[in-house]
């Protein structure tokens, strides 16, 4: 049995935990992809971990809906 390095086991855990928060994106994000639900450029808060961008959607649920485009992007390149 070959023993992973300590750095590789790291990085496969992150690299699972971003496949799984993309794939549940629906499930875990705290709100819509394009709902506004807040005020333009809010600062991080107990509300919004990220804060809100300029139309004052909530950067987070962005993020974890974005990674279900990176991955898709990422699979068809792969495939092609």
């Amino acid at each position: 049995m070959i023993r992973m390095p300590v750095s590789a086991m790291i990085g496969l855990f992150f690299t699972a935990l971003y496949f799984l928060a993309a794939i549940f994106a629906p499930v875990i994000a705290p709100y819509g992809m394009a709902e506004v639900v807040g005020d333009v450029w809010e600062p991080m808060s107990a509300e919004h971990w990220l804060g809100t961008d300029s139309i004052g959607r909530d950067l987070l649920t962005r993020m974890i809906y974005g990674g279900r485009t990176t991955i898709f992007i990422a699979t068809m390149a792969t495939i092609l």
